[in-house]
């Protein structure tokens, strides 16, 4: 995308049904470079996860190759999905900063973890319908700055039976600086 640090926002379920949208196998984002040339990208959504197009290493569970590793990944351009020996999703992670998570990015993908590098916006129901989601962890605050949530964020979960990981007090308190965290207060940890 060119110049897509004006790019604000993306809906729900946009791309879905492009050509482009159907080629990705995992969690998709659409990358592009700000103005100072760092690259930034929007976690749109998400396609199949099937271990038949994981890559012939195995990961830990930190999204590291290991010889020993118990899960099979889908790596797209940004992130990793790890899939477990039955093929459910495990883990997911995004190894690049995050203007927006989309509306209903995560529908159903049910993983246990998120590992997210920094996101500015979280959309509406981003995480909706994830009963097994147990814990999110943020790496750092988007640019420095707050990070923004959309509402019924956890629909169909129970957000008090998430925990909100941060590296450090001086991050979670950036990131959780807007109102929208309010309601969250209880789940975060750091």
């Amino acid at each position: 995308i060119e110049n897509g640090s004006y790019l604000t926002f993306i809906g729900k379920d946009a791309f879905k049904e492009t050509k482009w949208y159907g080629k990705f196998y995992g969690i998709i984002v659409l990358k592009y470079e700000d103005n100072n040339g760092a690259t930034r990208g929007i976690a749109l959504g998400h396609s199949e996860f099937s271990v038949q197009y994981a890559e012939a290493s195995k990961y830990n569970e930190n999204g590291e190759i290991d010889a020993n590793g118990a899960y099979s990944a889908l790596v797209t351009d940004g992130a990793k999905v790890l899939l477990d020996e039955k093929g459910a999703v495990a883990f997911v992670f995004i190894d690049i900063d995050l203007r927006n998570i989309a509306g209903n990015a995560f529908d159903s993908v049910n993983a246990h973890c998120y590992v997210i590098k920094s996101v500015k916006e979280i959309g509406d129901e981003a995480f909706c319908n994830n009963p097994e989601l147990t814990k999110i962890k943020i790496k750092s605050a988007y640019n420095g700055e707050e990070t923004v949530l959309g509402s019924d964020v956890f629909y169909g979960k129970g957000a008090k039976s998430v925990e909100i990981e941060f590296p450090d007090a001086a991050t979670k308190n950036t990131v959780t600086n807007h109102v929208s965290w309010d309601a969250y207060q209880e789940i975060l940890i750091y």
